[in-house]
Formats: structure tokens, sequence, C-alpha cells
């Protein structure tokens, strides 16, 4: 799960063409955490996952992996 979290924040910051300097810097957080939070080493807090679903404008369920289609339930 930690691996996930890590390389769908990645993959979304790198495509906002974001640093991970930057996402530290708007999410409150320094630079190491957003490393090992990509690196799969770290997971980071509610507050934390929530901060950087809203600076990279996706959802929680983004952050985590999760595909949901109409019918699933």
């Amino acid at each position: 799960m930690r691996e996930d979290i890590g390389r769908s924040i990645k993959r979304i910051r790198k495509s906002r063409d974001m640093d991970q300097q930057e996402l530290a810097k708007y999410v409150g957080v320094n630079k190491s955490s957003i490393c090992k939070i990509e690196q799969g080493t770290q997971l980071p807090s509610l507050i934390t996952a929530i901060n950087i679903a809203n600076v990279l404008r996706c959802s929680l369920d983004d952050l985590c992996g999760r595909k949901f289609s109409r019918n699933s339930r």
C-alpha cells in the first residue's frame, strides 16, 4: 500500500510539472518527507495526504490508486 501511494503521488506530481521541493512547500512538510512517501518508506498522515491531494488537485482515491466503475460496490 505504501508503495502504491508513493508511486501515485510521484506520477501525479510529475504530470503537474512539480518537483518534490515545490510539493513539500505547498503541503507544509519538508522535502525529505515527500521523498520518503514517494519511496514507500513512510505513509503520510491523513492531514498530509489531504493536503497533497489538494495541492495536486486530485482525490484521495487517486493517491491510493483506487479505480471505481459505476457498477462496482
